[in-house]
């Protein structure tokens, strides 16, 4: 089965700090601005992982996986920046929100004014689709307006818009706004047919970003939370602590990592995939009964006598309870299986050789594939 790791950023307007959420709602301080009026808004994250964050008085922080701290070069001009995002080519945007405009960076840092007025008004929030093109949320107008690469502005959505500040993408090109003034969140189709997507548990919801498995997570600036909604639209409060007028969401997201036997070893490490749920493995993903089998050894053949096979296993269970994956009492239970089978012996029924297997599950079923 597919699990993921997918982080969540959050950037706290009152407080001077970024937030971190671990993908169970645990939450820790990734960076404060400390004595410095940090005032964080905007945060995105470019192609090899680094978070980006835009703050009112400071300009544009870089923060590089390996904790690195260091200010975006040459940005200049800057007149309140609040949304930021990353072209596919690596250009950074930020809505100048007291300018009426959007400034383009590229990599080296040089800028020029990609969009300015030409229907924007306090601009809020950016976000790119597949194509391209750039979608700006107007909050002053109740608008969204599209720019394509080139530049050229045209409205995009205003029904069912009241004060959009926070605007993201699905993986299936629909647009999500959020809705400040009447606490919804708009869903928008590429063609631009909106429909409300959510309208509960919702207070001044602000920042919008999804993870990896399509659930949107929205900044609740009024109470303090972050809610998360499922892609059917079912809702439930993702945090609720260290959070203080949260503004805008990045979500750091992570590679699938596919464990088709659920036994908590990635397939691509795992070398005895097809664990039965429940029984205790090693590292490498292996039970004693699949390194240790009734019918022969795991090299091939079949046991000499029933003596080999129980020392077989002895060693097996020696090595998994130096490795506390069993418990004293587990690794008594399974040798004294083993030693009671007739594994190893002539004349092994089909009944026998399942013997083992049956009581070693039995003594060690609350293991849950631990490691």
């Amino acid at each position: 089965m597919p699990t993921r790791a997918d982080t969540v950023y959050v950037s706290n307007w009152s407080s001077d700090t970024i937030m971190r959420f671990t993908p169970d709602g645990v939450g820790s301080i990734f960076y404060s601005g400390g004595s410095e009026s940090f005032r964080p808004t905007g945060l995105t994250f470019d192609s090899a992982g680094n978070l980006y964050a835009a703050n009112r008085y400071s300009g544009i922080f870089k923060f590089a996986p390996d904790g690195t701290v260091s200010l975006f070069p040459g940005v200049l001009g800057l007149n309140y920046p609040r949304g930021i995002a990353f072209d596919s080519a690596g250009n950074l945007f930020v809505a100048n929100s007291y300018s009426d405009e959007v400034l383009k960076f590229s990599p080296d840092g040089s800028s020029f004014s990609f969009a300015f007025r030409n229907g924007l008004s306090y601009p809020n929030d950016l976000a790119f689709d597949r194509a391209g093109n750039l979608y700006v949320a107007n909050p002053d107008l109740n608008t969204v307006v599209k720019f394509t690469p080139g530049g050229q502005g045209t409205l995009f959505a205003s029904n069912g818009l009241s004060s959009p500040v926070g605007v993201a993408f699905d993986g299936g090109g629909n647009l999500y706004v959020a809705n400040q003034v009447n606490n919804t969140i708009q869903k928008f189709t590429p063609e631009g047919v909106g429909s409300v997507f959510a309208s509960t548990g919702l207070d001044a919801p602000s920042g919008l970003a999804f993870d990896g498995l399509g659930n949107l997570y929205v900044a609740n600036t009024g109470n303090n939370t972050v809610q998360k909604f499922t892609p059917s639209g079912i809702g439930s409060v993702f945090a609720s602590t260290g959070l203080n007028a949260p503004a805008f969401i990045a979500v750091r997201i992570e590679p699938v990592v596919l464990d088709s036997d659920g036994d908590g070893v990635p397939d691509d490490v795992d070398q005895c995939l097809g664990s039965t749920p429940g029984v205790v493995v090693d590292a490498r993903g292996c039970s004693i009964d699949q390194l240790v089998p009734c019918s022969g050894p795991a090299s091939g053949g079949t046991w000499k006598n029933h003596g080999q096979y129980v020392s077989a296993i002895v060693r097996t269970v020696e090595a998994f309870a130096a490795a506390r994956l069993l418990t004293p009492d587990e690794r008594v239970a399974v040798i004294g299986a083993a030693a009671r089978s007739n594994c190893g012996k002539q004349r092994t029924s089909v009944t026998d050789r399942r013997w083992h297997t049956g009581d070693q599950r039995a003594g060690t079923s609350n293991k849950k594939n631990s490691r």
